[in-house]
């Protein structure tokens, strides 16, 4: 508890950087927003659904989100991963065995001999 309180704050810290360098002629406002971004989006499941929902109605901006989701470490990519529209909540993955498929059922079934 106490590490993921430490990652929201680390989070919510260059949050705010990245918001005060978005204005200058320097690079480093949006990378800081993206980090502090995906750090608090690691940290906490409410922020996580949030963006999720967020991402489902702001389509270009979710768009620029994912131009950038490559070059982010993979810790901080997999969390954006999890806010993908189409992105399943963990726990509700299907296993490689199960039953359930993807694809709808044949139109016809041959009756198997006896």
């Amino acid at each position: 508890m106490f590490r993921s309180f430490l990652i929201f704050l680390t989070g919510c810290t260059s949050l705010a950087a990245g918001a005060v360098f978005l204005p200058l002629p320097t690079p480093f406002g949006v990378p800081l927003l993206l980090v502090g971004m995906a750090l608090i989006v690691m940290a906490s499941p409410s922020a996580r659904t949030r963006l999720k929902a967020w991402r489902s109605t702001h389509r270009k901006s979710s768009a620029i989100l994912e131009r950038y989701e490559p070059y982010l470490p993979r810790a901080m990519r997999n969390a954006f991963d999890a806010t993908h529209p189409g992105a399943r909540l963990p726990g509700n993955e299907r296993s490689e065995t199960s039953n359930e498929r993807d694809e709808p059922p044949p139109a016809h079934v041959e009756p198997r001999p006896h």
